[in-house]
Formats: C-alpha cells, sequence, structure tokens
C-alpha cells in the first residue's frame, strides 16, 4: 500500500484525466477543437484525430455538443481526457443515464483504455456495472 501512496503522490495534474456524467464540455467549440483545447506540449492536431477514431468520434469532427447525443457526448469527454495521455483515467460514473448500448460502448472503450497501460479508476454505484468489470479492486470506506 505504501507504494502505491508514493506513486499516486508522483502525479501531477496532467497525469490524471477526468470523465464524469456531466460530460464538460465546451458548447461552443467543435468536436474537434474540444479535444485540441486539451492538448499539452507534444500532441499535434494528428494526435486529436487519432484520439477521435479511438473513440469513434472522427466523422462528427465538425459537429457542435448540442448536435450530438448522450453517448456520442461521453465518448468525446473520454476523447478530452485521453489526449492528455494520462497515466490514470478517473472515469465518475461514465455510464449515467446512458442506453445499454451506450453504457456497454462506454464499458469496452475503457477496457482499450487499460489496455494502453492507463489505469482506470471506474466509480458506479451501479451493481451490474461493477460486476462486469473484468479487472477490478473494489473500496469501500477507506479500505482495499
Amino acid at each position: 500500500m505504501s507504494n502505491l501512496v508514493w506513486n499516486i503522490q508522483q502525479l501531477s495534474q496532467n497525469d490524471i484525466g477526468v470523465v464524469s456524467k456531466d460530460f464538460n464540455l465546451l458548447p461552443d467549440k467543435s468536436v474537434f477543437d474540444n479535444v485540441a483545447s486539451e492538448i499539452k506540449d507534444g500532441n499535434t492536431q494528428d494526435d486529436v484525430l487519432k484520439t477521435l477514431a479511438f473513440v469513434d468520434l472522427a466523422n462528427y469532427a465538425d459537429w457542435f455538443p448540442r448536435q450530438l447525443a448522450g453517448g456520442e457526448k461521453q465518448r468525446l469527454s473520454l476523447a478530452r481526457a485521453l489526449i492528455r495521455k494520462p497515466k490514470v483515467l478517473l472515469a465518475n460514473e461514465p455510464t449515467y443515464n446512458l442506453d445499454y448500448f451506450n453504457k456497454d460502448k462506454i464499458l469496452r472503450l475503457l477496457e482499450k483504455v487499460q489496455e494502453l497501460g492507463i489505469v482506470v479508476i471506474l466509480i458506479t454505484n451501479n451493481k451490474e456495472i461493477a460486476d462486469s468489470v473484468k479487472n477490478y479492486t473494489v473500496l469501500r470506506a477507506n479500505e482495499i
């Protein structure tokens, strides 16, 4: 446990990506510009397009958030978090208010994110969602 605490203390703000149930999108910016607004040193516009393709939104680059459905907005939120190339992704109720198809799509994307070597912290109150996760540690009342 002390090794985990030490590693967490070494993380900077740029090492953590956040996806929440509220999307936190920029309503007056296109899908492309929403992701590009999160670019840090070393990322390029090509990285934005690759990230949009990863979340299956490449064909929506010129659209605006108001034109997207809930699942698409959540995938855009995920793209905004991933463009920063975080070490940790904090996903707070990322499937909240999504239909079954979009819940499944978000969960499969989070699995792909894990395969990239990014630690995914999934916060959910939905037991069905929690039970569907393959590799997990349960945190309850400050216990692991």
